[in-house]
């Protein structure tokens, strides 16, 4: 019999196997990624997770965000490797949704997660919006050269002066609530992040106007 248990870090390793079996077409986690994904400020440091467990074998994980002041609430990760441990999942998260009076739940799913997409349709949830996933061979661009702008990296943004551009940035979309200073810092500071890669551009002024 399926059942639900808080979530603990000593469940990591369970956690990296689940995921990279159950998404051979994603990037797989390591160790460092999966707890940066469950343990975060937004999901409250793991209190925001559950696990689905039969007979102590790992079925299933699930987190969840939600948004007090604009009733958003949202399922990730959540994965799970049968149609019971999806169901049990989706029952928590309906509850927890209720808990934060949300407007809303929203989870993402792919075409080839067959039990979370019948369990969310038996739930009565529905499509909303599709992403499209889309890849390109990078080329240096002349024209990059004559846009008067620096390059701040990774490991020297300012977290207020990012929090401020990226709610700005997103202040009509509907699936980006806004983040607060702590949220912002510990965005740059994540394992998940490429320290050379990621950055944030300004301006002559020092504003920051766009990032990576």
């Amino acid at each position: 019999m399926t059942n639900l248990q808080n979530f603990s870090e000593k469940d990591l390793s369970a956690i990296v196997a689940l995921q990279n079996k159950l998404f051979p077409k994603s990037k797989h986690w390591n160790l460092d990624e999966a707890k940066a994904q469950l343990t975060d400020l937004a999901r409250k440091g793991g209190r925001n997770v559950v696990k689905a467990v039969e007979a102590d074998a790992l079925l299933g994980i699930e987190g969840w965000v939600s948004h007090l002041e604009t009733g958003e609430f949202y399922g990730a990760p959540f994965f799970a490797s049968s149609l019971e441990a999806a169901s049990h999942l989706i029952d928590e998260l309906c509850k927890q949704a209720k808990t934060a009076k949300s407007k809303f739940i929203r989870v993402g799913s792919y075409d080839y997660e067959k039990e979370k997409i019948q369990s969310l349709k038996a739930h009565g949830f529905v499509r909303s919006f599709d992403f499209i996933e889309m890849e390109v061979v990078p080329r240096i661009s002349s024209s990059a050269k004559r846009v008067d702008l620096k390059f701040i990296p990774a490991n020297q943004v300012n977290p207020a002066k990012y929090m401020d551009l990226y709610n700005t940035s997103f202040k009509t979309v509907s699936n980006a609530p806004p983040v607060d200073q702590a949220q912002a810092k510990e965005i740059w500071d994540s394992t998940l992040r490429n320290r050379e890669l990621s950055g944030v551009w300004v301006d002559r002024d020092g504003e920051y106007i766009a990032f990576i």
